[in-house]
């Protein structure tokens, strides 16, 4: 069931699978994004979540990760040890907000 009201913030969770990075929003069912590209899906959160909550509420809205993070920033944060990249397969479990803001 999706947001009654216009949220505030989403909460975007991250995994690596297969080599397939993918973003979704457990509180927002219809938010899924997955690629073998990082940083194209990781690009691509604005966007579709921006579309997703101007359709449910009908409001022109703007939407951004939180904080302006970068995916290298969020991989530093995600990734153990930080030096190797995702294809190790040592993920933590991590996630990221995403701000929503009628425009």
């Amino acid at each position: 069931m999706r947001p009654r009201s216009l949220p505030e913030q989403v909460r975007i969770e991250y995994s690596y699978q297969s080599g397939v990075h993918t973003f979704r929003a457990p509180d927002y069912p219809g938010f899924y994004l997955a690629s073998p590209d990082a940083q194209l899906v990781f690009d691509d959160i604005p966007g579709a979540l921006k579309l997703l909550v101007d359709m449910d509420f009908g409001v022109d809205c703007a939407v951004a990760v939180e904080g302006g993070l970068t995916l290298e920033e969020f991989f530093a944060r995600v990734i153990a040890p930080p030096e190797r990249g995702p294809s190790d397969g040592r993920i933590r479990p991590a996630g990221l907000w995403a701000s929503v803001a009628a425009s």
